[in-house]
């Protein structure tokens, strides 16, 4: 009937390997013979396992751009850290565009939204100090001339200078 079997007599689908619960059901790449440091996917007890041999590899999703290239996606690090737009997250969560970082989600200090064009000039959003119950609006300490504008219409009604000035209805 076509269907091909690995490790079954009775394949259901084009090709079918057994229904063994094991780390290893298929192996793409192997650096050394055991069941964590390989390339391939596996089953345990209601879990799809996909791995990669180290936590220095990482899982990466392409796609194709042309007949020539691909293009990242996304990246998720052997530590665990996942990147959008990004090909080094450094944070748990770390979503880029353009070129810059535009959110990080922190381990211990919450959601951080950057508000800028480059990382080494940029405001924030977020829990940055670290305290879960604060909610912090600002600019970071090597930026000495930037400041924090709420504004409607685009139209800055109160602002805070870095020396801790406040402008109402002026910036």
């Amino acid at each position: 009937n076509g269907k091909r079997g690995i490790g079954t007599t009775n394949p259901n689908a084009l090709l079918q390997v057994s229904n063994t619960i094991a780390n290893r059901n298929l192996v793409l790449y192997q650096t050394v013979n055991n069941d964590h440091q390989y390339y391939g996917f596996g089953i345990n007890g209601g879990t799809l396992r996909y791995q990669v041999d180290a936590v220095s590899a990482d899982h990466i999703f392409y796609a194709g751009v042309n007949t020539s290239s691909s293009v990242e996606l996304m990246r998720i690090k052997g530590n665990g850290n996942v990147g959008i737009g990004t090909n080094n997250p450094t944070t748990p969560l770390s979503i880029n565009g353009a070129g810059q970082e535009i959110m990080r989600i922190n381990g211990g200090s919450g959601v951080y939204f950057t508000i800028a064009e480059n990382d080494v000039n940029r405001g924030y959003i977020g829990s940055y100090s670290g305290n879960p119950e604060d909610i912090e609006l600002g600019t970071h300490a090597f930026n000495t001339t930037g400041k924090v504008h709420l504004s409607t219409s685009n139209i800055p009604r109160l602002s805070i200078a870095s020396s801790g000035n406040v402008g109402i209805g002026t910036t």
